[in-house]
């Protein structure tokens, strides 16, 4: 589960550099409406994982019970499969891939934990990595593409002429980013009380509700 999930971000987010080659030609307006090839190919990539890890965790909720994993499965499955089904979005997606830059090293967090190596150095350095490049990417970056996309609310919005379902895919766009601030309030948290016990706490970004119950323990 944990190889499948690097395999993606190793895809996603090298990925952004190609997405933002695939748009640089592209107006503001159309960057947001119109179709650019690569960001829909990864896209179809992104839904499709979105679907296999959904189904991970419900076949085996009993174990994970990943309730925050789930929420944010829920918000943007039928995202991805709207942008698809109207070739929209182009740009938003580079932001939204760059996202998973941090997985990799969520993941290797938990292949050392899973080593009993919780209370060696690298582990701590480790999970203020994962710390940071959850903040860059999922807090500041993710940040700065909504109010970019917020600022364009007059090509996709109410009375831009455009289908309703634009409007609701960015009202999940965003409560996509309200869930990321709930997840970076943890990590902080446990990286503050990390740092400060000089190793041995979990630390790892967490990206699912079982992680997070690590961090507070």
């Amino acid at each position: 589960w944990t190889h499948s999930r690097s395999l993606l971000s190793q895809k996603t987010s090298p990925g952004v550099l190609f997405c933002l080659r695939d748009t640089l030609h592209l107006s503001p307006a159309a960057s947001v409406v119109g179709y650019a090839h690569v960001p829909d190919v990864l896209a179809r990539v992104f839904l499709g994982y979105l679907i296999y890890d959904l189904t991970f965790m419900i076949v085996y909720w009993r174990e994970l019970r990943d309730v925050s994993g789930v929420v944010h499965h829920v918000l943007f499955m039928p995202s991805a499969a709207y942008v698809l089904a109207h070739s929209i979005m182009a740009f938003p997606f580079c932001w939204l891939s760059f996202c998973e830059v941090s997985t990799p090293f969520v993941n290797y967090r938990w292949h050392l934990a899973a080593a009993g190596r919780k209370g060696e150095r690298i582990y701590v350095q480790n999970g203020l990595l994962v710390a940071l490049l959850f903040f860059v990417s999922r807090v500041v970056c993710y940040g700065l593409g909504l109010a970019h996309l917020l600022s364009l609310a007059r090509v996709w919005g109410p009375g831009s002429g455009e289908p309703l379902g634009h409007s609701l895919v960015v009202c999940l766009f965003a409560l996509g980013y309200g869930l990321n601030l709930y997840w970076m309030a943890a990590i902080v948290k446990a990286a503050r009380r990390a740092v400060q016990r000089g190793g041995g706490e979990r630390v790892g970004a967490s990206q699912s509700t079982d992680q997070l119950r690590d961090l507070r323990e």
